[in-house]
């Protein structure tokens, strides 16, 4: 009861925190690039890591990338050779991911998909410049109404550059 309370000696995980940093990077552009790519989840990638700074705790990981990476197998290498042309690349700091997409997406059915995104796209903008080029719109609307409109045109006009 009189005993001072435990010392605790330094606890700094400084290096693997770094480490799971860097793989929870990985994993989130893993997902991003699927769901942008329209990938399910039940389709299983190959996953190449070029790295010569995590190779290790990359091997150690392998079962969480693999898990929450939707991927089938992941390869760890020191270089570049050998990665197909089609791959998608992640860069993070230390860490190269390429995730070839043979299989993955069907490219006609991307190919139409984009289109068809496009094709709204374009709708919003040429909706948004007429209401924004109307003088009754600009003269009765409230300021915030027009700061939206504008807002919405830009974001519209962005998503097409990237669509693209």
């Amino acid at each position: 009861m009189i005993s001072d309370w435990p010392k605790i000696k330094n606890l700094a995980y400084d290096s693997q925190e770094e480490t799971i940093e860097r793989i929870k990077e990985i994993i989130v552009e893993i997902r991003n690039i699927r769901n942008t790519k329209n990938i399910h989840p039940t389709k299983k990638s190959d996953l190449i890591l070029v790295t010569m700074k995590y190779e290790k705790e990359l091997k150690e990981a392998e079962g969480v990338l693999l898990k929450f990476g939707f991927a089938k197998k992941a390869k760890i290498q020191k270089d570049k050779t050998g990665i197909p042309a089609d791959s998608i690349q992640i860069i993070t700091d230390g860490i190269e991911l390429y995730m070839p997409l043979e299989g993955l997406i069907d490219k006609e059915e991307e190919r139409k998909r984009k289109e068809e995104e496009k094709a709204r796209l374009e709708q919003e903008i040429a909706r948004c410049e007429k209401m924004l080029s109307n003088p009754g719109f600009i003269k009765k609307a409230p300021q915030s109404k027009i700061e939206e409109e504008k807002a919405k045109l830009e974001k519209y006009r962005d998503m097409l550059n990237k669509l693209k």
